[in-house]
């Protein structure tokens, strides 16, 4: 092999090389994007648990507002 022939042989490996790092860089930063999105729909995720745990306490309270009123309102009826 003559030695022009070696020369480009590297700058083409070097040039496949440098695309692939830009490759490996670019998925890096997607997975890193991805992994904040899914840190963020957990969070949304907690606080729609929390929310809902709120919700039924409220509904229980309301329940028993409602018995409570239910029994004043017995004690009208005539």
């Amino acid at each position: 092999m003559a030695f022009d022939e070696i020369l480009a042989l590297v700058h083409a490996a070097h040039d496949m090389i440098q695309h692939i790092a830009t490759a490996i860089e670019e998925q890096s930063t997607v997975a890193n994007k991805i992994n904040q999105n899914i840190h963020g729909i957990k969070d949304i995720a907690d606080q729609s648990a929390a929310h809902v745990g709120q919700s039924t306490e409220a509904t229980n309270a309301l329940s028993r507002l409602a018995e409570q009123l239910r029994s004043e309102m017995n004690r009208f009826n005539v």
